[in-house]
């Protein structure tokens, strides 16, 4: 994986990495949930970069390499601090924008949110959402599905969390409400949420990336 980084309008500096497909065909953002960092996204990374797709993931403000040498701690934010994942998110949008379109967006938990959040916003073709729920730190979900378009796409994928019992049925009520043409979802019988949903299960990966490629065609009708 290759390093890169950028600032924020805010003047934060948020560091990422990048796979290295030998040729682009899409390309995709991954957010990762709390307390994890860009890391979480390598397995699922890999297989993507088999596929020509480009992938990159950053460490939100706070987390991974981008504390502001220890400036900065997640542990210590209030919710306006964690929102502001929303500037990291929307910031590393408008640097990759100047390389061509964005295909995707993969989120875990508040992860997951945010991606929803500017899909709707930006009308990005598809989105893969792991552990969404209807509100983290006051990041909504349910107002964004209502505004997504119906060309575009979105894959949930949940599980049967003892910690947080009520995300499945919160990832149903997501799904149900979602206005677009292409949905699915699957809700997993193991206690894991987010990356860890998929990360130990090559299957799961596949099935993420089949998603993503399935939709290609229609991505690629939706934005010309």
């Amino acid at each position: 994986m290759e390093k890169f980084s950028y600032k924020t309008p805010d003047g934060v500096t948020i560091h990422g990495i990048h796979n290295s497909p030998s040729s682009i065909a899409k390309t995709v953002i991954c957010f990762h949930m709390m307390p994890a960092t860009k890391e979480s996204y390598i397995p699922l990374m890999q297989e993507l970069e088999k596929v020509s797709w480009l992938a990159a993931a950053i460490d939100f403000r706070g987390h991974g390499e981008s504390t502001e040498n220890r400036t900065l701690d997640w542990h210590n934010f209030d919710e306006d601090e964690h929102q502001k994942y929303l500037i990291d998110a929307e910031a590393l949008y408008e640097e990759m924008l100047k390389m061509g379109k964005i295909d995707a967006l993969v989120g875990a938990s508040i992860g997951a949110n945010i991606s929803l959040v500017m899909q709707a916003k930006y009308k990005i073709a598809s989105s893969v959402l792991l552990s969404p729920g209807l509100e983290y730190h006051g990041i909504e979900t349910i107002p964004s599905a209502k505004h997504l378009d119906y060309n575009q796409s979105c894959y949930i994928v949940a599980a049967e969390e003892k910690r947080s019992p009520q995300l499945p049925r919160e990832a149903q009520i997501l799904f149900n409400t979602l206005v677009t043409s292409q949905k699915q979802i699957d809700i997993y019988p193991e206690d894991l949420h987010g990356t860890n949903i998929i990360n130990d299960y090559p299957d799961r990966i596949n099935k993420v990336v089949t998603w993503l490629n399935e939709n290609s065609q229609q991505q690629m009708k939706y934005q010309e």
